[in-house]
């Protein structure tokens, strides 16, 4: 049979025990081999059956290194008995004789009333110097070898001296002894005395190196530019610094309570109520972490971070409170964000203004043409204007989306229809790319109404778009627009997809794509703010954006908006029909800094029987009503020399409360806002460019609704 194990004794090459994974037997051989004990062997031999364990009768052994022993823990040799026969053991016991002939040194042990003896062959310098007594208490490590003979002692066969260990020796005081006890005791002094001044240069040095350490710690501490304290489980602050005084007028001491910071700090915050909940939040979890914003207005209107998290380990450990003031920071965002709608502008007005001077081209054209030939029949004539009116008409719609694009404004959410941004924005689009590029648009005709504001989310789709345009070739590509209906989890969506077969977007940076600041595009073409504002955006509307690409293949964008409940009108309006209005009477006043508009105002007016006046400024209109001159509505252009409209207005509202106001501007006005920054709401507002239709109806609404009573 052949086997393989350790060689835990060895007796002159003749006879070794070999043991692996706790399974032990003998092996016999010529003599020839040369074994020692923690050799790793093959054996191979004839197997016999001894009365404990088998024992191979050896005729070919092969050494395949050595190893250390695995460390065994010492038991009594009262635990070992026949299960043990050959196995290696780290055995305990009290010496109660010792035996030495020649080279032979035999230990009798005992524990318990168990007796075992210890063999050991050789090293007889080294068992002498080792000066073993009676009542010496060792521990021996060895092969186990029990007797089938009761009156016969097992043995354990150490392999060497090492395979001894002294634990104690018995106390037998005497004159001898009674010396080393008091050098022993002296020395023992002299050493504590030692070892206590060594400790005490090591305690101070440490104490020097703490307070210095106390000290940078300190320094840095206040001079963080963010409020910190540390709080114990009741409240108290343990430690702070001074930034509490400049950031909230509140000189936070240690020792003071938190909890009286706290109600000062919501006495001034403008969002109260989230404060308090967060805050209440962490006081309920000592193990929480949070990080949130607060509007303090204590010195002046600030926002800042508030970070909390416990401190060490447990659950009455303290709590670290920082707060970070974000202030400047949120008003540069702001200001980048409005920078950044303004770049996107910038891109479109190459294409923009050459589309439209192709439509100024067509206006002035058809009425050049008109002029010259005054001999053209009527019907020609007539052509040719309704073709500049048309031409005009187009122009003035890439204004307004223009000014709607690039003002600032709040989110207005209300239901609305998807498809009808879509169909604006793709006409703003086809101005601002190569014609080279397509367009491909796919609009779901049964689309749902959506809860939105058209401008913001047009800004989103517009930046989307734009970007879609810059990861195409200079020539080429496809850019893909969608809208559909989708239901997720978290309930009715409407779904409005950019592609592009461009560059796409590495996975990396798909992760970063919507941190503020972060942009792939080269230096000084993008501020990096584009997708971090559409998020935002996005999610003003409880929506969702997502974003999938593969470098080389193509990006796709996919806005999700929540379905509106009220629904909303999926007409689209491709033109407004201009109704017939009925001729009215009554005494217009209207003031504007433009000679050919008050020229164009009032020939509309007269022609449909109102009686017009002209004035060139407000001031001019506050000295023609002072005149006594009867007026039973004023029109008024905002951007005026010597007085503005917005001034004009609060006079004549001042002055002349009866007499209602229209305003009439190139740019958007949102009435509402206009009031809060005036203090006063005009009663009606008409964008220039106006057809006269628009002009007529505010005027006989207004005139309708103020009681005037016209001549």
């Amino acid at each position: 049979m052949a086997l393989s194990g350790q060689v835990t004794y060895s007796d002159r090459g003749t006879f070794f025990i070999i043991e692996n994974e706790g399974i032990a037997l003998q092996a016999f051989t010529n003599g020839s081999h040369m074994i020692t004990s923690g050799s790793i062997v093959d054996v191979e031999g004839t197997l016999q059956l001894e009365e404990f364990i088998p024992s191979v009768s050896a005729t070919i052994v092969q050494s395949k290194g050595f190893s250390n022993f695995p460390e065994l823990s010492a038991r009594g040799i009262d635990c070992y008995n026949e299960a043990n026969h050959c196995k290696r053991v780290r055995a305990a016991g009290t010496v109660i004789s010792i035996e030495s002939k020649g080279e032979n040194h035999e230990i009798l042990l005992e524990e318990n009333g168990v007796l075992c003896r210890a063999a050991l062959t050789g090293a007889v310098a080294d068992f002498e110097a080792l000066a073993l007594e009676n009542g010496c208490r060792i521990v021996v490590s060895g092969p186990y070898f029990a007797n089938a003979k009761e009156s016969i002692n097992p043995v354990i066969y150490l392999n060497s001296i090492d395979d001894i260990q002294v634990l104690n020796r018995p106390w037998i005081f005497g004159t001898m002894h009674a010396h080393t006890l008091v050098f022993g005791l002296l020395l023992a002094v002299a050493l504590i005395w030692i070892w206590t001044v060594s400790l005490r240069l090591k305690v101070t040095k440490r104490t020097r190196e703490l307070v210095d350490v106390t000290g940078r710690l300190r320094a840095a501490y206040e001079a963080n530019q963010s409020a910190i304290a540390v709080v114990d489980k009741d409240g108290l602050v343990l430690e702070c610094n001074a930034k509490f005084a400049d950031s909230f007028g509140y000189a936070l001491a240690i020792g003071d309570s938190f909890e009286q910071f706290h109600q000062h700090v919501l006495e001034h915050a403008s969002n109260a109520p989230a404060v308090a909940e967060a805050w209440d939040a962490l006081a309920a979890n000592p193990a929480a972490e949070d990080t949130f914003e607060m509007q303090c207005n204590v010195k002046t209107e600030g926002i800042f971070e508030v970070h909390s998290a416990p401190v060490g380990d447990g659950t009455n450990r303290p709590r670290v409170w920082s707060f970070h003031d974000l202030t400047e920071k949120k008003q540069l965002q702001r200001s980048l964000v409005q920078a950044q709608k303004m770049e996107a502008i910038g891109r479109l007005a190459g294409g923009i203004a050459h589309d439209f001077n192709n439509l100024l081209t067509g206006i002035m054209g058809n009425l050049e043409i008109a002029k010259l030939n005054k001999d053209l029949p009527l019907g020609q004539s007539l052509e040719l204007i309704v073709s500049a009116e048309a031409a005009a008409q187009r122009a003035s719609v890439l204004i307004k989306q223009l000014l709607g694009y690039s003002r600032k404004s709040t989110l207005e959410i209300c239901p609305g229809n998807m498809n009808d941004i879509v169909y604006e924005l793709v006409g703003l689009l086809k101005h601002s790319v190569d014609t080279s590029i397509r367009i491909d648009v796919t609009i779901a005709d049964d689309l749902w109404g959506a809860l939105m504001d058209s401008t913001h989310l047009e800004q989103v789709l517009m930046n989307l778009c734009v970007n879609a345009r810059d990861a195409l070739p200079e020539t080429g590509g496809r850019i893909s627009i969608e809208t559909e209906n989708i239901t997720r989890p978290e309930g009715d969506f409407v779904c409005v997809s950019v592609k592009d077969n461009g560059s796409g977007i590495s996975k990396a940076a798909q992760m970063r794509i919507f941190e503020p600041f972060f942009t792939t595009k080269e230096q000084g073409k993008g501020t990096g703010l584009g997708l971090a504002m559409s998020y935002g955006i996005v999610k003003q509307h409880n929506g969702v954006i997502e974003c999938q690409s593969e470098v080389g293949i193509g990006t796709s964008f996919r806005v999700f908006i929540p379905r509106s409940e009220e629904g909303a009108s999926l007409e689209r309006n491709d033109a407004i029909v201009d109704l017939p209005v009925a001729d009215g009477s009554g005494r217009i006043l209207v003031a504007d800094d433009e000679e050919v508009v008050r020229a164009v105002c009032s020939g509309m007016l007269r022609r449909h029987g109102y009686e017009v006046s002209t004035v060139g400024d407000g001031k001019e209109a506050l000295e023609y009503l002072a005149s006594g001159a009867k007026v039973d509505l004023v029109i008024l252009d905002l951007t005026m020399p010597r007085m503005s409209g917005k001034e004009t207005l609060i006079q004549v509202r001042r002055r002349y409360p009866q007499i209602p106001v229209i305003i009439s501007s190139g740019y958007l006005v949102d009435l509402d806002a206009f009031a809060g920054e005036v203090g006063s709401r005009p009663d009606a507002f008409v964008a220039k460019p106006f057809v006269i239709n628009s002009m007529l109806r505010a005027v006989a609404e207004c005139l309708k609704t103020s009681g005037v009573q016209p001549v």
